[in-house]
């Protein structure tokens, strides 16, 4: 359009005008009429008990009717706005004139509508060039109404030549509108270039009258895929029409954001990325762009709120999201800047130690993976050889209870070491004081900037100040805060959510915090965890755990979210007021991260699924994001179990729920959006609990195990995980039911943790012979993996001691089965006294086994021959 726009041939520059000189703030054209009625009801003009969603349905009527009508009497379909209001009866508007009632609804659109900026460029452009710029629209409205939507401050200086509505003349675009506008400007077909949207209209019919045409995408191939995989999500969105509590976008009502992800999918930021880039930038874009835009601008209000024009992000995560403040600070015309805060868990919680006791050292162990005797000793200033009955330790994790309350016991009791730790956190915490303090530059209060959680870092520098003696209030600005954040709220401290407060709301809430390591990555920057401060009073970083490739794609995700911010800049400089603000739009963005977590589409996973992940904690260990290893056992699992295995066991479970059982996204989308309960996803099996239990060695707990009653998922299949804990474990017993059944074991994994060992010893039975290795009690065997339970007390038995050497103290649990109830006890085996009732229930017993055949992968056919031979002895 641009080249046409130089050419001197061209004469005519036409536009089509809805979805492409204007869009609409909601997700369809119909919502307006509910937005609409809402107006009429706050005006006293709509009768009582209509409520404006049921208006908007009638609205919606009376324009097909309308069109029924038209057609019948003159065989043409395009309405006029007055033609359909003249249809609704007057007792719903109260006995007012209809054309009032028609009026509020242009308002309404004209506050809907925002003028599309590329497209007002070029027409603008045009008529400089002394085009005849032309608008041609199949519409309702007349020419005096839409050029009154078009009378806004942006559109108002585009001067439009001529106007061709398909009201007015009775036909459109692909009816003969065209032929029309030709013959009224006297123009040949190829003086005339025009833009539009709709494929047929405006570009397959005007093509054929040789017309040059350009298609507008409003919605790029990219957000195609996305919009479809949010759709429910979207259907929980607000009710379009009804006014909005936080009061944003226009009317109050909720700002559709697809338009404006649409333009920013076509600019060309992303068309210049390198192909292999181009998903990730896409993934910024359309999905974590609106939300941390909107981040953004909910802090600045806060920090506003709070008094202070500057806040301090938590580095390493804290310099991108700074950038974004410091962005939105600008197009929002405010005084807060950001500025990176060069301190995280690690470093704040050396310096937090004050007196070195069991219980101030306890809470420093929590973190993802446990850390190991020598790893979180040197955390705290301490090596092996400081407490030498503890080096041959040094490599046990602390998972260990026995080995952690010792050696907890040990710093506490022994005055050497204990000295050291606290010289060790006095040098520490003296550097973070000073260095807080250099930051502060004389403000009375520290606004701290952070992805969340928990705010646990803002709650150790807050006891480090306080154990200085440094009177500073410290608040926390945080995308989201799970429940475990509130406990802090009663320990003093001043934290807000955005997305997420303090864990509500609750589901949305789980699924953010259950999965946070891809928001994590794609805001971390190319160098390592910070493992302290130098005497300079600057960061000591680790190498990066990250190779440059994923430090490009990264890269290339944050510049997405980067170009969407600019581009809803753009709109909020350019119709200031029109579009609202994001950073009251919780429950429009809040979906789009949801879905993104709980139901990622397969660009998604490939495009972040195998993404390194690093805790920051000081360490230079790094995981996968999705552990290809672990999906061969979740085929077992139903969603609700994905959703909570432990982030120790996989950090993005729903990244391979496809990978797993391709209707699983669908399912925990609806899970996710509360349209159906979690546990409608399965069913409770009717043998009673499945559980694992150690059964031998040392300082065996007493009735604790692993287990309950499974749960089937549409395969049939169950799953059982968890974590055993004791002394020292030896042997290991599965308990597959309760009462007489048939189990097959799939696959078993043990994976046991000894002391002296920082990695764990893996036992897996997973093909039907590795099971041989079990010891039964009052079940048998029809094939290795395939048991029938004749008791409602059976037993398996599986001996660790020849597989792992040392002291286990703990044995994670990974079990995938099928069990099925046989409803009656079936004879010991052994000697059959009445060879006639053996035979009866061998009959049965063929049956129930004929039943289950289709779904085994193996015959038992053999089993049964003998079984019959057996009879005649």
């Amino acid at each position: 359009m641009w080249d046409a726009i130089a050419r001197p041939d061209v004469k005519v520059v036409s536009t089509d005008v809805f979805d492409t000189l204007l869009w609409r703030q909601v997700p369809e054209p119909v919502h307006a009429f509910g937005i609409a009625g809402a107006r009429l009801e706050a005006r006293r003009m709509l009768a009582d008990g209509v409520s404006p969603m049921a208006f908007g349905r009638l609205r919606e009527e009376a324009e097909k009717r309308a069109r029924e009508l038209l057609a019948a009497e003159l065989g043409v379909t395009e309405i006029t706005l007055a033609e359909a209001y003249a249809l609704l009866p007057r007792w719903l508007l109260r006995g007012e004139d209809p054309l009032e009632a028609m009026a509020v609804e242009v308002e309404t659109e004209r506050d809907l509508l925002v003028p599309d900026l590329d497209v007002l460029e070029l027409l603008l452009a045009a008529k400089d060039a002394g085009k005849q710029v032309i608008a041609v629209s199949d519409i309702y409205f007349t020419e005096a109404q839409l050029r009154s939507l078009l009378g806004q401050p942006a559109t108002r200086e585009l001067e439009l030549d001529r106007v061709f509505v398909s009201s007015e003349h009775r036909l459109g675009k692909s009816g003969g509108l065209f032929e029309i506008v030709l013959r009224e400007l006297g123009a040949a077909p190829d003086q005339v270039v025009h833009v539009g949207d709709n494929e047929e209209a405006d570009v397959t019919v005007p093509s054929e009258l040789g017309i040059v045409c350009t298609p507008f995408e409003r919605v790029p191939q990219a957000l195609r895929r996305v919009l479809n995989a949010e759709r429910l999500q979207r259907a929980r969105e607000p009710v379009v029409g009804r006014e909005n509590p936080r009061g944003h976008g226009a009317a109050g009502v909720v700002t559709d954001l697809t338009s404006l992800r649409g333009k920013v999918a076509a600019r060309e930021g992303g068309a210049a990325m390198p192909g292999a880039l181009k998903p990730f930038w896409d993934y910024g874009a359309l999905i974590h762009g609106p939300v941390f835009t909107g981040f953004a601008e909910w802090v600045q209000e806060r920090a506003a709120a709070l008094g202070v024009t500057r806040v301090h992000g938590f580095m390493r995560e804290g310099g991108f999201l700074g950038a974004l403040v410091d962005r939105a600070g600008e197009y929002l015309g405010t005084d807060v800047r950001a500025q990176p805060l060069w301190l995280n868990r690690a470093v704040l919680s050396a310096a937090s130690i004050g007196e070195v006791t069991v219980d101030e050292l306890r809470p420093l162990m929590v973190r993802r993976r446990t850390p190991t005797v020598e790893r979180f000793l040197r955390s705290i200033g301490l090596a092996p050889d400081d407490l030498l009955r503890f080096a041959t330790h040094a490599r046990t994790t602390l998972d260990d209870g026995v080995t952690r309350e010792n050696l907890l016991v040990a710093i506490q009791d022994d005055a050497a070491a204990r000295a050291k730790v606290l010289a060790h956190a006095h040098a520490m915490r003296e550097r973070v004081v000073a260095y807080v303090l250099r930051e502060l530059a004389g403000d009375e209060r520290l606004v701290c900037l952070d992805l969340g959680w928990a705010g646990s870092a803002q709650g150790l520098l807050g006891r480090v100040l306080a154990n200085a003696g440094v009177d500073v209030e410290v608040c926390g600005l945080y995308l989201a805060l799970h429940g475990g954040a509130s406990r802090r709220v009663f320990e003093g401290q001043h934290a807000l959510g955005f997305l997420a407060e303090f864990g509500f709301p609750d589901d949305a809430t789980g699924l953010l915090v259950r999965s946070p390591e891809v928001l994590e990555q794609l805001c971390m920057p190319a160098f390592g965890s910070q493992s302290g401060l130098d005497d300079e009073l600057e960061p000591v970083l680790d190498d990066a755990g990250i190779d440059a490739v994923q430090a490009a794609e990264a890269e290339a995700v944050r510049a997405g979210v980067r170009a969407f911010q600019d581009e809803w800049a753009r709109y909020q400089l350019a119709v200031p007021g029109k579009l609202g603000a994001l950073s009251g739009a919780q429950e429009l963005l809040r979906p789009l991260l949801v879905r993104s977590i709980a139901a990622p589409t397969d660009t998604e996973v490939a495009t972040v699924g195998r993404w390194l992940h690093d805790e920051n904690q000081g360490s230079a260990d790094v995981e996968a994001v999705v552990d290809p290893v672990v999906v061969r056992g979740l085929r077992h699992m139903d969603p609700a179990g994905l959703r909570d295995l432990p982030m120790s066991e996989l950090y993005w479970p729903f990244g391979v729920a496809a990978q797993v059982d391709p209707t699983w996204a669908g399912l925990i989308d609806a899970a996710a959006g509360g349209l159906i309960e979690w546990d409608a996803l399965s069913g409770e099996a009717e043998t009673g609990r499945f559980s694992v239990a150690a059964s031998k060695g040392g300082l065996l707990p007493g009735g604790e195990d692993v287990g309950g009653v499974p749960r089937r998922n549409r395969f049939g299949l169950s799953a059982v995980h968890g974590t055993l804990r004791a002394g020292a474990i030896q042997e290991v017993v599965i308990r597959p039911s309760e009462q007489p059944a048939i189990v097959r074991l799939d696959h078993l994994e043990l994976r046991c943790w000894a002391q002296g060992r920082e990695a764990p010893t893996v036992i897996r039975l997973d093909s039907p012979a590795d099971f041989g290795r079990l010891r039964r009690e009052n079940c048998f065997v029809l094939n290795p993996n395939l048991f029938v339970v004749h008791s409602t007390s059976p037993a398996l038995y599986l001996d660790l001691t020849g597989d792992v050497a040392g002291h286990v103290f703990r044995v994670d649990v990974r079990a995938g089965f099928a069990v099925m109830g046989i409803g009656e006890l079936l004879p010991t085996p052994g000697r059959v006294r009445n060879p006639e009732e053996a035979g009866v229930r061998l009959e049965r017993l063929e049956q129930t086994l004929a039943d289950l055949q289709s779904s085994l992968s193996w015959k038992v056919t053999k089993p049964l021959r003998s079984a019959k031979k057996g009879l005649g002895r």
